[in-house]
């Protein structure tokens, strides 16, 4: 009997692991969704990545604040293509440039390239670096500022 009960002791032990709950996603896990969202410029993508107090620069000067600050933030940049008549958009992220994450906070720095046709005949081009902050609360990390700089822009 000792014996049934040492082997479902040690069954459990091994199974255990998968009865734990998920962990949350990373810090990169949450910038890379950004990421992905920002190439397809997907706002729904971004509700629930940002802190309460969140702000997001972008160039205009655009400032939001919030905790829907990347939906905010998309929304914008789709009214925007539009008013200019930008389309073939495509983002393309390169491997962060920095990425310093600690246990309870990350800074992560990821160049960029964005192309799109502006009207019928021009090419706009720019290059630029997200730079994100985030902060770990409670085992869920959250973008706590979130700026876009332009490094290199045309239209041609």
């Amino acid at each position: 009997m000792n014996r049934r009960i040492f082997f479902f002791a040690v069954l459990l032990a091994l199974a255990a692991p998968s009865f734990a709950p998920a962990q949350s996603p990373g810090a990169m896990d949450v910038v890379n969704k950004v990421i992905a969202a920002s190439e397809a410029i997907d706002a729904e993508a971004l509700r629930g990545l940002y802190t309460d107090n969140a702000v997001f620069i972008d160039e205009g000067p655009i400032v939001i604040y919030g905790p829907t600050v990347g939906v905010d933030w998309a929304t914008r940049v789709k009214k925007a293509f539009a008013d200019r008549h930008m389309t073939e958009f495509k983002a393309t992220a390169s491997a962060p440039a920095v990425a310093q994450i600690k246990p309870d906070g990350a800074y992560v720095v990821v160049p960029m390239e964005l192309n799109a046709r502006v009207g019928a005949d021009k090419h706009f081009h720019e290059s630029g670096t997200f730079t994100f902050t985030l902060v770990n609360q409670s085992g869920n990390w959250k973008i706590s500022s979130q700026v876009w700089t332009v490094l290199n822009e045309s239209v041609k």
